[in-house]
């Protein structure tokens, strides 16, 4: 797929321990654009790593927050995100951890969509989020 794709770049979201370097190292065959990874040392880091990157500034319209124990949830919100132009961020189900809080208050989202019921994202995160 990505010899027909022919992509500019290659961004590898998650660490060595996920994507290893071989891969990343295989994956450049694909590109003339380069390989970069964005990671952190764990799920919550790695996504505010990618929130980072791509979103550079404040104000952002949305963000998706999804429990960052299980993926359906983040992966079903994920089309919503980039049609609407916000991040995907995960949580704890009972805890917003802090790297999370702190990188909602340097994007100051107009809007904070929950991804999931009460059963995976409590409504103490909710109310830490601001919702």
């Amino acid at each position: 797929e990505l010899a027909r794709l022919k992509p500019q770049k290659i961004v590898i979201l998650g660490g060595t321990g996920v994507v290893s370097e071989a891969v990343k190292k295989q994956a450049g065959v694909y590109t003339t654009g380069g390989v970069t990874r964005q990671s952190g040392p764990g799920r919550y880091e790695t996504a505010v790593a990618v929130s980072v990157a791509s979103f550079p500034t404040a104000g952002v319209p949305v963000v998706y927050l999804a429990n960052g124990r299980d993926f359906p949830d983040a992966l079903a919100g994920a089309a919503a995100a980039g049609h609407f132009g916000g991040p995907v961020l995960l949580t704890e189900p009972g805890a917003l951890p802090p790297v999370v809080a702190a990188e909602l208050a340097r994007l100051k989202p107009q809007k904070i969509v929950i991804l999931g019921g009460t059963g995976v994202v409590s409504e103490a995160v909710k109310k830490q989020a601001g919702v």
